[in-house]
């Protein structure tokens, strides 16, 4: 699932590769720029909002989404 830029949950479909150091690699179905949902997937349902936070900051704040940006 992504984070839209209206701060709402959707649901994006991608397609995985392999592992990276116990990551997996999506090789496709992101736009640069899409902010993807990576914790707390239980917690969310598509159209809900959200407050997204960068999983670098994910640690220090108690919030159930924690994203990683696409890279662009």
């Amino acid at each position: 699932m992504i984070v839209d830029p209206q701060n709402k949950v959707a649901v994006k479909r991608v397609k995985t590769g392999s592992r990276a150091s116990g990551d997996f690699i999506i090789t496709e179905g992101l736009n640069g720029g899409e902010q993807l949902i990576v914790n707390g997937l239980q917690k969310v349902r598509p159209g809900s909002v959200v407050k997204a936070v960068p999983l670098n900051q994910a640690a220090n704040v108690n919030t159930p989404v924690a994203i990683a940006q696409a890279k662009k």
